[in-house]
């Protein structure tokens, strides 16, 4: 399988990265890595790597998408873009890799509805439908 995704990623120009890390119950540390492009007309969409992570410092971080990338034979001059939520070490990791960085719009989503489901006072927002 690998042999055919490295085929395919061969063929392939520029494409996206999103990633994501968490910590398991366990306190076990990953990041998944995903890369995004569009291959004969089609997005195509490949979980590279989920790595499990000692450290989630941006270093950390961008040792392993580099390491995720070279596995596949991918240079860092090919990503466009890498989709992040907000945390301060994916920021910094995007820094870091020099990439542009797209916020993760679910994960603001979940931000903002966190913040109003948390709130008791609903009348304090205003009536947008009446």
């Amino acid at each position: 399988m690998t042999f055919q995704v490295d085929v395919i990623l061969s063929q392939v120009g520029h494409f996206a990265l999103t990633s994501d890390g968490w910590t398991a119950n366990n306190g076990s540390k990953f990041i998944v890595i995903t890369l995004h492009t569009f291959f004969q007309n089609n997005l195509l969409s490949l979980s590279l790597s989920l790595p499990q992570i000692s450290f989630q410092s941006a270093a950390a971080l961008a040792s392993s998408v580099r390491g995720t990338l070279e596995s596949h034979n991918l240079h860092m001059d090919r990503v466009s873009a890498m989709t992040t939520d907000g945390a301060a070490n994916m920021l910094a990791l995007c820094n870091d890799l020099q990439l542009v960085r797209s916020p993760c719009v679910a994960h603001l989503v979940q931000l903002f509805l966190k913040k109003v489901l948390s709130v008791r006072d609903f009348d304090r927002f205003p009536r947008v439908l009446s």
